[in-house]
């Protein structure tokens, strides 16, 4: 991952790198567990029996905006959603 896909503002950025505590390595287990849980997820929904808000930049380059977007369109099969937000990079 990019930590300049972390925050816009660099001494984020550099607060991120600099910590002790983060590292590049993950275990297969974590792994495993994040991606079998997201293809359930995704899978159920439409079972999903909350009303929900979802905001998701479209320049996120951590968190799959196509997801949300797949998600968002199984959870709300009878309610209109809206999609394209649009936000200035150099806001």
């Amino acid at each position: 991952m990019e930590s300049s896909a972390l925050a816009r503002v660099q001494s984020d950025v550099d607060a991120y790198k600099n910590n002790p505590l983060v590292h590049d390595k993950i275990s297969a287990n974590l792994f495993l567990n994040t991606y079998e849980t997201g293809l359930w997820v995704l899978e159920h929904a439409s079972e999903f029996p909350l009303p929900l808000l979802i905001i998701h930049g479209t320049g996120d380059r951590i968190c799959s905006v196509e997801g949300i977007r797949m998600f968002a369109e199984a959870a709300f099969q009878k309610t209109e959603v809206f999609f394209g937000w649009l936000v200035s990079r150099d806001a």
